[in-house]
């Protein structure tokens, strides 16, 4: 999906904005008419300049998670302070987290998205959400992502392929995660008799079978019981149903 959408919108637009010039352009993606509208802010500002980090200040540190002060330059040079929330784990990779988007193929029935549903103090609720994790010390993205999907699903697969490393929530934090998507063979003997509630040290991870074809329908009744939907399985359903007009 990323890359026919970047086909499509690839030529004059994005050249354009990457040059500074504004403008409308027109793509067919699928069958749909696409009008992007270009409007580039650079060159038009005199006061415009580079943002820049000049320090970093820890104010708190816990097990998990440090706040610390960001001492930066803005645009018009003026001097600020932002709180950023960040992870005591991170090593030495560009990302300190996964998530996993896979999806179960078994002859005969629609193909399904591994979903996991768990309760989340912040929230004080039960989320649904794609199976994803820490990348703990030694890792890398494609091998915390199996063990991940593993022990919060019980599920084994396939890698399909590895995103970029994408930022989960710019205005507060520095955490940055990859999505990994995989494949799973539910004739696998691996993958048969797979429990429906997983986890390890004290999780209680429900595991949900959600066809691809009706996605929308099962999160508009998760979302209707009371349970809040991660901002990345709302995506990927935004996404799916995109492509399909």
């Amino acid at each position: 999906m990323h890359k026919l959408m970047t086909k499509a919108l690839s030529g004059s637009a994005c050249s354009s904005l990457l040059t500074g010039h504004s403008g409308s352009y027109t793509r067919f993606f699928r069958g749909c008419k696409v009008v992007v509208h270009v409007t580039s802010m650079a060159g038009n500002n005199p006061r415009s300049g580079i943002c820049k980090i000049e320090r970093e200040e820890e104010v708190a540190r816990g097990k998990w998670l440090a706040l610390n002060n960001y001492h930066w330059v803005d645009h018009t040079s003026r001097r600020r302070v932002w709180e950023v929330v960040s992870r005591t784990t991170r090593g030495t990779l560009e990302q300190d987290s996964v998530a996993v988007t896979a999806v179960l193929h078994k002859p005969g029935q629609p193909s399904a998205l591994v979903l996991i549903k768990q309760f989340r103090p912040p929230l004080r609720t039960y989320t649904i959400e794609l199976p994803a994790g820490l990348v703990d010390a030694g890792e890398t993205a494609d091998i915390a992502a199996l063990r991940e999907l593993k022990e919060e699903t019980g599920f084994s697969g396939v890698i399909t392929g590895i995103g970029r490393s994408v930022a989960l929530d710019p205005g507060i934090s520095n955490s940055l995660m990859k999505i990994v998507t995989v494949k799973i063979d539910g004739e696998s003997a691996e993958n048969k008799d797979v429990a429906s509630v997983c986890g390890v040290d004290g999780e209680h991870i429900e595991v949900l079978l959600v066809p691809l074809s009706c996605i929308q329908d099962y999160l508009t009744d998760f979302a209707a019981k009371g349970m809040i939907i991660d901002s990345r399985v709302e995506a990927l359903a935004l996404g799916l149903s995109v492509s399909l007009c």
